[in-house]
């Protein structure tokens, strides 16, 4: 007997810190529910996830962290301080929803259709050959901290501007390299090599930068993971894609708000 898995995506709702999301806290009838990102700021996103989680306690939700959350013009005193925080909050804050997943290794659920599933969630940096045009306007140089310094002598700031005088001026952001992207790439690709190797049940890849055709990779060369997950389902979001056939996977994304947005549902066979 062929068994199917409802699955309900939501992403890139870009809420406001203080913005109602009434219409989209209705769901459908699925099996899972995946949030991958861009639903606001962490604190925002959070509440958002809890807020489904208490209303719909018999729906497992997984929760994968998007730009807005981690990266938009954000900068951390510490690495992961950002995701650190989360992980702190689910292991010691009582009110953290049973339903709510978050890891950055691999999640393991069996779902009330009696199907296991194995999820992997991480950001989807790409691995960037070339880039059209000047780095500096790029939408990842722009938006994406890479790193924080505080120099009490700032004249060592590589993009410090000729007319500041050498005082201490506080936090200075680095903005993202396309040698940090690859890096990040890297790091992803051998994690998800690893899980994707692992033979077991059915395998679901959580990215929140789509592979495919992502408004984010604009004028950018690239190349995806060096991956092929057999028939697997791939999760993403930004652009919508509905069974793509990608690295041997089917892409699947929802993206944006409203009653049609909430209605639509990918059912998958396991």
């Amino acid at each position: 007997m062929i068994v199917t898995t409802k699955i309900h995506v939501i992403s890139d709702l870009n809420l406001g810190f203080n913005e109602f999301s009434t219409q989209d806290e209705i769901l459908p009838d699925c099996d899972v529910v995946i949030i991958n990102g861009n639903i606001g700021c962490l604190k925002r996103s959070m509440f958002f996830a809890e807020t489904l989680c208490n209303k719909y306690p018999d729906i497992p939700f997984i929760f994968n962290l998007g730009e807005l959350e981690l990266y938009y013009r954000v900068g951390e005193k510490h690495k992961n301080e950002l995701k650190n925080s989360l992980k702190l909050r689910k292991e010691s804050y009582h009110g953290w929803p049973k339903n709510l997943y978050y890891s950055d290794d691999p999640i393991r659920i069996d779902l009330k259709n009696g199907q296991p599933i194995d999820v992997l969630c991480v950001y989807g940096f790409p691995k960037i050959k070339k880039y059209t045009g000047d780095w500096k306007n790029s939408h990842w140089h722009k938006h994406y901290v890479e790193d924080v310094v505080w120099l009490d002598d700032p004249s060592s700031y590589p993009e410090k501007p000729q007319e500041t005088s050498n005082v201490c001026h506080g936090e200075l952001p680095i903005w993202a390299s396309i040698k940090w992207i690859n890096q990040m790439h890297e790091v992803e690709y051998k994690k998800i090599k690893t899980w994707e190797l692992d033979a077991g049940v059915k395998k679901i890849l959580v990215t929140h930068i789509n592979p495919y055709n992502d408004s984010r990779l604009k004028d950018i060369s690239n190349s995806p993971y060096l991956i092929h997950l057999n028939k697997g389902v791939w999760i993403t979001s930004n652009t919508q894609c509905n069974g793509v056939n990608f690295l041997g996977s089917n892409l699947y994304s929802n993206p944006g708000s409203g009653t049609i947005a909430r209605s639509t549902v990918f059912t998958v066979k396991n």
